[in-house]
């Protein structure tokens, strides 16, 4: 039954560019851009994604180990099956062919691996890690596919927690294919807890994002309400809970590659302020 399951996976990623032909999906041509940002890291792979997904869930622990090797995994033990492995076929750039990103958990640790075909072969474009206390919960959140400049194409948010004692932070990121290469579009601090040993309370920080729909007219927007609250400890019996609230608002920059920030734009798209 399992090899049966890999089999009728491997025929439906097999199939999915010619899905994607058949429905018709053209994508805008991506304008001509100077990006602000470096391309992430890339390198050729010898394997495709298929046969790295193929190795991973195989029962050969050479091909498990060779897959892991390829994939630049470091953990103690090479032969371990992972804990969950996933593929994704879907559209990244402006081109009909369709990009593979491949998501493995182990026991404590994930990573998520974004791949590109060219003539020659396929890339390895982008890299991405959950390390830091990566539970299962941590591990679905480390990256969402989302539509946030073009309809049909898929734009890569990232959440990557780090911390040490008495402090928490997710990261939050935006990446976005150009020319076969994944660059970093956006970056701000999602969720912060602070709570120093020593100090006189804890301090909270939260930024909940919204995309509003635009015409083509108004360009596209990412909305960023932020909120911040500071609690005193509660042992010395004074202070007050403060609590403040701000909207920033970003607008796509096609030419540089980038969301920038608006500040024309606050009092059309920051009217209600999110709680």
């Amino acid at each position: 039954m399992e090899g049966a399951v890999r089999i009728a996976i491997a025929a439906l990623l097999t199939m999915a560019p010619a899905f994607g032909q058949y429905l018709g999906l053209k994508p805008e041509v991506e304008p001509l851009a100077n990006p602000a940002a470096k391309p992430e890291a890339h390198h050729r792979i010898q394997s495709d994604p298929l046969t790295l997904l193929r190795n991973l869930l195989g029962s050969s622990t050479d091909e498990r180990r060779r897959a892991y090797r390829a994939l630049r995994w470091d953990q103690d033990d090479e032969t371990s099956p992972p804990a969950d492995v996933r593929l994704y076929a879907t559209n990244l750039d402006s081109d009909s062919d369709l990009e593979y990103i491949l998501m493995i958990r182990g026991t404590s640790e994930a990573a998520a691996y974004v791949f590109d075909k060219d003539s020659e072969g396929w890339w390895q474009i982008g890299q991405f890690y959950c390390s830091w206390h990566c539970v299962a919960d941590q591990a679905e959140r480390l990256i969402e596919l989302r539509e946030i400049v073009w309809y049909g194409r898929k734009d890569i948010i990232v959440r990557e927690q780090g911390g040490g004692t008495g402090l928490a932070e997710t990261t939050l990121s935006i990446y976005r294919m150009y020319d076969g290469r994944l660059y970093h579009i956006f970056q701000t601090v999602e969720d912060r807890y602070d709570a120093p040993i020593g100090g006189s309370g804890t301090v909270t920080q939260h930024r909940q994002f919204e995309f509003p729909e635009s015409d083509p007219n108004s360009g596209k927007f990412l909305v960023v309400h932020y909120r911040k609250l500071s609690e005193p400890d509660t042992g010395n019996g004074n202070g007050k809970v403060r609590e403040t609230h701000s909207c920033t608002v970003y607008r796509w920059d096609a030419a540089r590659f980038t969301f920038a920030e608006d500040v024309a734009a606050v009092n059309k798209l920051c009217a209600q302020p999110a709680k």
